[in-house]
């Protein structure tokens, strides 16, 4: 595609910025960052996606991640090899630079100019705004070592002239041929299924236990300064109800592309995500309301509340099940007994 810049200052060879990039919103209902960052970059560069898409394409839909204290929000709740996945499915050679070694000043202005020389805005976390949160890249100053970019935190911010460093850098790269769609979907619901099968640390079922043990010790609600504990346990569930929300749209609306069984699984792994969405969004306190504090200091209630959330585990676990089911059963959901004999 043609690609177009905004020069900001007459005869600057320097100064690059991609021209007509909206500045990316991230609604009320929708809290990943990185999915609206890199579906505002993809179809800025013609492909067809919404959210919900890059949500389940990327297995952030299916996925839980919480480290065994509340010290530091986690960033990304799926593997970046699925991330990588997702584009190359869309047909990316993306690079992804996630470690202080390969996210030196040079690397990152190198990499987004030649991004944006390419007509492509980059994806970075850890750019901007303090504490971190994801934005999209659409220009360079080489001469300055400065960024132009929008942060993705609520409505859509004007845009920013700030340096590096970032946290992580993803370049979607050279374009090329995508996989066909029912190909691609597959293989993501399949490493969906991974997470809850095999799954990385903090992740899954795990990330459920260490949060039920944070729960029940409940230290870091006790304290002096309870507020980063609240937000990074708020930030969580809200993430949750968000992810499980775009897997039931990603579920139904993908499930046409295949035979009558596995359709069948996903529709009903769709099924268990509508009542664990409502065990959560119908919590009392509700989610990031001003008595959550006092709540979450109360042992009585962080003990009904885990109670919830064992609720909300078996049926995450469920489903997660039904992901890796749909294309191994021979049989569709309620058949098994029928199967079996």
């Amino acid at each position: 595609m043609p690609v177009h810049f905004k020069i900001t200052r007459p005869n600057d060879a320097d100064r690059r910025i991609l021209a007509d990039v909206p500045p990316p919103a991230l609604p009320d209902y929708h809290r990943c960052g990185l999915a609206q960052a890199l579906a505002s970059a993809l179809t800025y560069c013609g492909q067809t996606v919404d959210y919900s898409f890059v949500m389940g394409l990327s297995t952030l839909a299916f996925a839980v991640k919480q480290p065994d204290s509340f010290a530091e929000e986690p960033a990304l709740a799926a593997p970046l090899e699925h991330i990588r996945a997702a584009l190359q499915a869309l047909g990316y050679e993306s690079q992804i630079a996630a470690d202080e070694p390969s996210l030196s000043v040079e690397r990152i202005m190198q990499t987004v100019k030649t991004a944006v020389e390419a007509g492509q805005p980059t994806v970075a976390y850890g750019w901007g705004p303090d504490p971190p949160v994801w934005a999209l890249i659409t220009g360079y100053n080489r001469a300055q070592d400065l960024l132009y970019g929008y942060p993705i935190v609520g409505e859509a911010q004007p845009l920013l002239e700030v340096p590096p460093p970032t946290k992580l850098l993803i370049s979607l790269g050279p374009a090329g041929e995508s996989q066909a769609q029912a190909e691609a979907v597959q293989q993501a619901l399949s490493r969906g299924a991974e997470l809850w099968d095999d799954p990385p640390p903090d992740t899954g079922p795990l990330a459920y236990h260490n949060l039920l043990d944070l729960l029940a010790d409940g230290s870091a609600f006790a304290t002096d300064f309870p507020e980063g504990a609240v937000a990074a346990h708020e930030a969580l569930i809200a993430g949750l109800i968000d992810a499980r929300a775009a897997a039931m749209d990603f579920l139904p609306a993908n499930a046409e592309l295949f035979p009558d069984i596995p359709a069948a699984w996903l529709q009903q792994a769709a099924d268990l995500y509508a009542p664990l969405v409502d065990l959560l969004e119908t919590r009392t306190p509700p989610i990031f309301d001003s008595l959550t504090s006092q709540a979450l200091a109360d042992p009585q209630w962080r003990q009904e509340w885990s109670e919830r959330l064992r609720q909300v585990a078996e049926l995450d676990i469920e489903a997660g099940g039904c992901l890796g089911r749909a294309f191994s059963a021979e049989f569709a959901p309620g058949g098994e007994q029928e199967y079996e004999g």
